[in-house]
């Protein structure tokens, strides 16, 4: 997959967590489940309020095995989606 390849770590890590978690589900998708867990770690750390960084852990967590890490990661993007969704209905 190109997407993994054309970005390497060193050009944002730290600095933009959509590309984390973009990068975490192409590592997802060529079977790199460390680098993907990682990746969606980092992007979690950067923007807590990313319900779909969040997502993208659990994809990757579940991926790696983590049933207790993949629950905290879904639990918090659901959490997060219905949170914006009921700011949305005010």
């Amino acid at each position: 997959m190109c997407y993994v390849g054309s970005v390497p770590r060193s050009a944002f890590e730290g600095e933009v967590p959509t590309l984390l978690g973009n990068r975490s589900a192409a590592h997802l998708g060529v079977k790199k489940v460390k680098e993907a867990v990682a990746d969606a770690e980092k992007a979690t750390q950067l923007w807590p309020e990313w319900p779909k960084g969040w997502f993208r852990l659990g994809n990757a967590r579940a991926s790696a095995g983590d049933l207790p890490g993949t629950v905290e990661a879904y639990s918090r993007s659901l959490a997060l989606v219905r949170r914006f969704a009921s700011l949305l209905r005010k």
